[in-house]
């Protein structure tokens, strides 16, 4: 799942700490904090590079590599920028912890800044504007969450600038489109009331201080972009066959060579964002790649020690949607219904640490039964 922005008590822990690897760290487990560069498919071998700093604290220049009987891929995504010029320089991207920390200190640094003696109104209103690019989960989860920080934070820390901040949300089609048109309708008008605008725009250029859009000209202080994932340079550059960049898999997951597409590797599997079904395309969510993750971890086990044999194919199961619009309001489509408003919203906040479908599930049919 995405991080969350300004709650990091609930749970967001980067990877590498105790709590990220310690079922790995067992007997028969081992835990490399390194980086993949390669893989070398004829001879079953990944190489890696260490990214641990040594003593001077810069990247410690070791590599080694790694022989496998089986390989997962599960490398992940990065943040789509569609080729447009200037995201990569100027846009915060919303994909791991120190994303989140970055967005934070320009902010704070923008609250300072306006304040200085000589800052002109025009360049105040510059660095008190915010704008997210993306009008999908992420993009809206944020947005609540930055209105949250302005009404119960800035507002108490810094009374003026508060009642000056503006928050913008830049979306080419529909806020939120995988969810039901109600409930998008209930999203947008909940978070116009907290003070949000919405721009139906497409963006042609960043630039360090404005957005180019077919729309006009939109002026920013901090810029959020969220407009989904895409293939990362590793993926890209592995010799297996792709789909839109993404490593192109069967139904049970296998992988292919990119000079023979037409057979799967037997022991090569990828799964999560990095991977693509062009027969079942699959959406680039959490719920996606866990279960895909239990699938694989059922089917190797299972094959362990055995001759290989074709797995059943992977079925994925919808679990449902939510949102959060920040404090007190959420949209949860799941089981085929809706809820919105301040019981959608303790949902959302409780259902992911349970594993939120299943356990609803199970209770329900146990009370059938």
């Amino acid at each position: 799942m995405e991080p969350r922005f300004f709650e990091p008590d609930e749970g967001v822990v980067p990877i590498g700490t105790e709590t990220a690897t310690s079922g790995l760290c067992q007997e028969t487990h081992f835990y490399y904090c390194a980086s993949a560069k390669a893989v070398d498919i004829s001879q079953q071998t990944v190489h890696c590079k260490a990214v641990l700093p040594n003593h001077s604290g810069e990247e410690a220049d070791l590599s080694f590599a790694l022989e496998y009987d089986a390989l997962v891929l599960a490398t992940g995504a990065v943040g789509s920028t569609f080729g447009i010029p200037g995201v990569h320089e100027y846009a915060h991207f919303l994909r791991e912890v120190s994303d989140a920390e970055h967005i934070r200190n320009n902010i704070i640094a923008n609250l300072a800044r306006c304040n200085l003696p000589g800052i002109s109104p025009e360049e105040r209103s510059r660095l008190l504007h915010f704008v997210i690019v993306g009008g999908g989960p992420t993009g809206v989860e944020f947005t609540g969450e930055l209105t949250d920080f302005i009404i119960q934070d800035v507002a108490r820390l810094f009374p003026g600038a508060a009642a000056e901040m503006k928050i913008t949300l830049v979306e080419a089609r529909d806020v939120l489109g995988s969810f039901e048109a109600a409930h998008r309708d209930y999203a947008t008008t909940r978070l116009e009331k907290k003070g949000v605008h919405f721009q139906k725009a497409t963006v042609k250029e960043v630039h360090a201080a404005h957005l180019e859009t077919d729309n006009g000209n939109i002026p920013y202080g901090v810029l959020v972009w969220s407009t989904g994932v895409g293939p990362t340079p590793f993926v890209t550059a592995l010799p297996l066959d792709h789909a839109a960049g993404r490593i192109a898999v069967d139904a049970c997951l296998r992988a292919r060579l990119a000079d023979d597409p037409s057979k799967h590797l037997p022991n090569v599997f990828a799964a999560g964002d990095c991977s693509a079904n062009v027969d079942a395309p699959l959406p680039a969510l959490a719920q996606v790649a866990e279960q895909q993750g239990a699938y694989l971890a059922q089917c190797l086990n299972a094959n362990a020690g055995k001759p290989s044999s074709d797995p059943p194919a992977f079925q994925y199961r919808h679990m449902g949607s939510m949102v959060s619009l920040g404090t007190g309001s959420a949209v949860i489509e799941i089981f085929g219904k809706g809820l919105t408003g301040w019981t959608a919203w303790f949902g959302w906040r409780t259902l992911p640490l349970t594993d939120p479908v299943t356990s609803v599930e199970n209770e329900t049919k146990q009370n059938q039964g």
